[in-house]
């Protein structure tokens, strides 16, 4: 038997729920997560499977303190969002860590950092379900860009939370042409007091929590994007968070040029499953990203639909390993769960 458990900043311990409610939104990101508690739930083993979104220490540490383990034979924490804990010290960890709890955390790299007393492992989270989502949605043959004779727009980009990497591209980018871009999630507020929140003109009629589940018609208009990941570097202390999200794999799926922010060890990760990251305009689409983005917004149409063609079989090599790449990592998260629940 299987029970599930989510675990936020809200909530004193755990809450629990017997059926799968706690994990029901829009954007689907907990379908593989439900697939496989409901593929092992009448195991004759008594399991806890918790989301955690909130700091992992935290957690671990109401656990160890409650005794909650000592009712289940496995406790499964899966941190389904990004990783928020700022401790590199494996003994923090221990101190707190049951000899019965496993983690899954959510890196973008092929096993765990830490050297746990018990085993732990890394999957990519919930991004994964929310990138297929997406997929799944939209018919992105339809939009192949290198049949348009037309853009919109030269580059696009989702800011979101403006935090100080994205507010520096931000105040170099912003008044680019050809250039539409948002500010949504959380309005920044510039040195002259200035709020800033933009949103994309085609969702102004949008309410709700609606970026997690909807693509603006921008998108689709667009001949290139800038991709800024929540988190560039390590966070405070820790040097071990090789984080990224559904925005660098959403990147691959409108077979375009794409310049992605994110940390180095994520291109690489990447890379071993055959993702390519071509040179833009003769620029390293890895380090150069602003030059290449100031470079884009000048072109013509005619430019433009030129080095589309450049490296179209590239673009559309990426789409297909992304739907491989998703595959993957469902399979994966089905044998960490097993693994967890069947090892003795």
């Amino acid at each position: 038997m299987i029970s599930l458990f989510k675990y936020n900043l809200d909530s004193n311990l755990l809450a629990k729920s017997h059926s799968y409610e706690l994990f029901t939104i829009e954007d689907r990101r907990y379908t593989t997560m439900i697939d496989v508690v409901k593929k092992y739930k009448n195991t004759e083993k008594n399991i806890a499977f918790i989301e955690v979104e909130s700091l992992l220490i935290k957690c671990l540490t109401e656990i160890h303190t409650t005794n909650f383990s000592k009712d289940y034979d496995k406790v499964i924490i899966w941190a389904s969002e990004l990783y928020w804990d700022n401790c590199d010290d494996e003994d923090t960890y221990n101190n707190v860590l049951n000899d019965n709890v496993h983690i899954i955390f959510n890196f973008f790299r092929a096993d765990s950092p830490y050297n746990l007393n018990t085993k732990s492992y890394c999957s990519i989270g919930s991004f994964g379900d929310i990138t297929q989502m997406y997929l799944d949605k939209y018919n992105f043959e339809s939009r192949y860009f290198r049949h348009s004779d037309y853009f919109e727009y030269n580059l696009i980009s989702k800011f979101g939370r403006p935090n100080s990497h994205r507010i520096e591209l931000y105040n170099e980018l912003k008044d680019l042409p050809n250039f539409v871009y948002s500010i949504n999630n959380f309005p920044y507020v510039e040195d002259d007091g200035q709020v800033v929140s933009k949103t994309f003109e085609s969702e102004n009629d949008l309410t709700g929590d609606f970026k997690s589940y909807h693509l603006p018609d921008e998108d689709f208009e667009s001949f290139s994007e800038l991709i800024t990941e929540t988190r560039l570097s390590t966070y405070e202390n820790s040097k071990r968070l090789i984080s990224a999200t559904e925005k660098t794999l959403k990147g691959f799926m409108f077979k375009r040029p794409n310049i992605t922010l994110v940390q180095p060890e994520v291109y690489s990760y990447l890379e071993t499953f055959g993702f390519k990251f071509p040179n833009i305009l003769g620029m390293d689409s890895k380090t150069q990203q602003l030059e290449i983005c100031k470079q884009i917004s000048l072109l013509s149409q005619t430019e433009c639909k030129q080095l589309s063609l450049q490296n179209k079989d590239v673009y559309e090599s990426n789409f297909n390993t992304l739907v491989d790449f998703l595959k993957y990592h469902r399979n994966k998260f089905d044998e960490i769960v097993k693994e967890i629940i069947y090892d003795n």
